[in-house]
């Protein structure tokens, strides 16, 4: 006959086994986006490194899968098809593509946490920033468009023009324009808006704007940033400023701007997903905007564009882009 001794000392190893593979429960995260470009991959970078850091200091084994649609729609679809059929414990939608196909895949079922995604609202994911619901929540890449449209007039004084290369068909970009309408308003600059369908007509949209603008903005917009060498080609050739919205750009051969970093936003991104895993409702958690603001300037590429950035303007500079 066993003793009491044994009973309770049997009791606490179950106990300690039980609240041991409770700590060391596995979680698991999907992560999807549209297509690579460094923007994208810095957000997702960003929430890597947040979760991988949590997961080294607390007593959680975290697994993420990684799908990417490469550019493809209907290969969103099926990856957002694949992961509702999934017991993940949060996904990660990284572009408005990406978020709008596993919304309607998921209806609610997973946590649902996007990133670099304008607005939220005009991507029909959800009706009230601060109380999202339906199991969705994120952090926007809504860029600072008075600052931004405040440097531009900085760069070209003589600005009545903006041309905006965009893709009316994402959502993301739509928004964008409206903002910029807003911004420039007071300016009494007019928006001479391009659409672009494809990353292919980059090139032939730009050529279509040089006679009737003063300088050319980019959104972000994922099919105008796939062919952007083209745009960058065709402004440095024929002197026209180009700028976007995305900072991580200037390098490629723009003039500069100031705005988000990506990576960061990432982070705060990972952030989210963190409350989740330990107990939080998406639905309750309020859509964030990205806190971090920063100058990136590339002073070689504004001289090929016909343009002198003055030297109070480059000593604000967080980054200078190096001549190539």
């Amino acid at each position: 006959m066993r003793s009491p001794f044994f009973k309770i000392a049997a009791f606490f190893i179950a106990f300690l086994l039980s609240a041991s593979s409770f700590c060391y429960a596995k979680k698991i995260i999907l992560v999807t986006q549209i297509v690579e470009h460094p923007a994208l991959n810095a957000v997702r970078k960003g929430v890597y490194d947040i979760l991988k850091d949590k997961e080294s200091r607390q007593d959680i084994d975290l697994q993420i899968i990684y799908e990417n649609a490469q550019g493809s729609i209907p290969l969103a679809v099926q990856i957002a098809q694949k992961f509702s059929s999934q017991d993940a414990d949060a996904i990660v939608a990284i572009s408005t593509p990406s978020a709008q196909t596993l919304k309607a895949a998921l209806r609610g079922k997973t946590p649902l946490v996007f990133a670099a995604l304008t607005d939220p609202v005009a991507a029909k994911l959800l009706l009230n920033k601060d109380h999202p619901g339906n199991n969705i929540t994120g952090v926007t890449d809504l860029p600072p468009f008075d600052k931004q449209m405040t440097f531009i007039k900085r760069i070209v004084p003589g600005l009545q023009k903006l041309g905006v290369l965009y893709n009316p068909g994402e959502a993301n970009a739509v928004a964008s324009v409206d903002f910029l309408k807003e911004a420039l308003a007071p300016y009494k600059i007019e928006i001479v808006p391009a659409a672009v369908n494809r990353s292919a007509d980059v090139g032939q949209s730009t050529k279509r704007l040089l006679k009737d603008v003063d300088a050319i903005y980019i959104p972000n917009d994922n099919t105008v940033v796939s062919g952007l060498d083209a745009a960058v080609r065709i402004c440095h050739e024929r002197k026209m400023p180009l700028f976007a919205a995305d900072i991580m750009l200037v390098e490629r051969g723009l003039v500069g701007m100031i705005g988000f970093d990506y990576y960061a936003i990432g982070r705060q991104t990972g952030n989210v997903v963190w409350r989740i895993l330990k107990g939080e409702k998406a639905g309750d958690i309020s859509i964030e905007n990205p806190r971090e603001l920063k100058l990136v300037l590339n002073p070689s590429a504004a001289r090929k564009m016909g343009v002198q950035i003055e030297n109070s303007l480059l000593k604000e500079a967080d980054t200078l882009i190096p001549a190539k």
